[in-house]
């Protein structure tokens, strides 16, 4: 399974159902059967696409056909990692994954890495866009 990122925040209806196309088309290649897809959105991506299927129905019922089901999710519950519980003493059900950064011991940038640099007290980091190194 392939885990993209993308960012729609300036996004319209027709950029999103462009990538959806995509994906669709990407699982019609591996043979992965309609009743297995689900489409997980957030309230305010799916009122922007039931928006645009008002102006456009016959081209967003035709993308919309690929799932079995579409799943409203609010954006909070979106994470990119989860840990599941035991029921026991911490509990049942799931629980967002604590980020854990570690020091590099890298002795110059990587290109296509990842850096953080600390925030706050060092509880917490944000990602580098543009790494330079330093000379020593």
């Amino acid at each position: 399974m392939t885990v993209a990122s993308e960012s729609y925040a300036s996004a319209d209806a027709e950029d999103v159902l462009e990538d959806l196309r995509s994906v669709i088309s990407a699982m019609d290649e591996d043979q992965v059967s309609t009743g297995s897809r689900i489409l997980f959105i957030t309230p305010t991506f799916k009122g922007v696409l039931d928006d645009f299927s008002y102006a456009n129905p016959s081209r967003f019922n035709r993308v919309m056909e690929w799932s079995s089901r579409v799943a409203e999710v609010p954006q909070v519950r979106f994470y990119t990692a989860t840990d599941l519980l035991s029921g026991g003493d911490d509990g049942f059900g799931y629980q967002k994954h604590a980020a854990a950064y570690e020091l590099t011991s890298d002795t110059g940038v990587v290109e296509g890495k990842t850096y953080h640099t600390r925030t706050g007290f060092g509880t917490s980091a944000n990602p580098t866009c543009t790494p330079r190194s330093r000379a020593l």
